[in-house]
């Protein structure tokens, strides 16, 4: 899009003309281990794009099918599963609601001052389906050198130019937490939100609301150039990942630690300890292999960062 929004009123004019684009991407969904303070849901823009991971808040009760790891002592470091089919048709139900506005969210969200995040309320989604449908975006914080990664993060996993051997780092972004709040506080905020667009007559809702915390929440890499490239996203924190497709994953191990591998998408999870930090880590390549796909290219990424 060449025409800049330079105002609210030019992106609710832009809303309401959004065309609805075509995409069969799978969402995700990570469910932090502060399950009893819920806080805003989630879902960068980027993030639902590339199906990479989604933090959020609604811990639902779920009927899945689901795998674990566990570290050298035998205590549980992660799950993975994925939603059943009543549910996964509701989360790609709210991701077609908001891909309508998707382009000029995008472009709003990258308006906005450092910091600052915007929560989005659609009328249609919110009365279908209540504080589920409800998410936070906020500007994404780009780099383009392994320095500008957070120390803790560099240091404790050993993130280098030449971690993926000679696919070299390209860029990547970091996602800073939300701040807290008590489930009768973001009800009230979305009802608040939800009135005033009843009363407007308008399809949706936003609000620009205040200041990311310090903490960062997870951060992407790229190494490697376009369809080459390899992906590797790490959180900290996270308990259990969910999928809206149905995954089958295989638990391996090497060198005593265990992985979840996912032969269909070319991808590994597991969890590095330090200390009392848990860093769960993902790493996607299909440019790692070179003919039969298998675990050891990924395999061998990861020992770098255990090590």
């Amino acid at each position: 899009m060449t025409n800049k929004i330079k105002s609210f009123q030019e992106f609710e004019n832009r809303l309401k003309q959004a065309a609805i684009p075509q995409s069969s991407t799978a969402m995700y969904r990570i469910r932090i281990t502060k399950e009893k303070k819920p806080f805003y849901t989630r879902l960068s823009v980027v993030m639902i794009l590339c199906s990479l991971f989604i933090t959020a808040s609604i811990a639902t009760a779920m009927e899945l099918r689901s795998w674990s790891i566990f570290n050298k002592e035998g205590k549980e470091v992660l799950s993975a599963g994925y939603m059943d089919v009543q549910e996964a048709e509701m989360y790609e139900d709210i991701r077609k609601m908001y891909m309508r506005y998707k382009n000029e969210i995008e472009e709003l969200t990258q308006t906005l001052p450092n910091g600052k995040f915007v929560t989005v309320l659609l009328v249609e989604a919110y009365e279908k389906y209540g504080l589920t449908s409800v998410y936070s975006s906020s500007k994404e914080h780009q780099i383009d050198q392994i320095t500008q990664i957070p120390q803790m993060f560099r240091e404790d996993l050993h993130l280098t130019d030449d971690l993926v051997g000679e696919n070299s780092f390209v860029s990547g972004s970091i996602h800073y937490n939300l701040p807290e709040r008590t489930i009768e506080e973001i009800e009230r905020a979305h009802e608040e939100m939800y009135r005033t667009a009843k009363q407007d007559n308008a399809p949706y809702s936003i609000r620009v609301e205040g200041e990311e915390t310090p903490d960062v929440n997870g951060v992407y890499l790229t190494y490697g150039k376009e369809t080459d490239s390899v992906h590797i996203t790490i959180s900290e924190g996270t308990k259990m990942l969910l999928s809206s497709k149905v995954v089958n994953y295989q638990v391996i191990k090497d060198n005593g630690v265990e992985f979840l591998y996912d032969k269909e998408s070319q991808r590994i999870d597991f969890v590095k300890e330090v200390g009392d930090k848990k860093y769960v880590i993902a790493i996607n390549g299909w440019k790692l292999m070179n003919e039969e796909p298998t675990p050891e290219p990924l395999l061998a990424v990861a020992r770098k960062m255990l090590n």
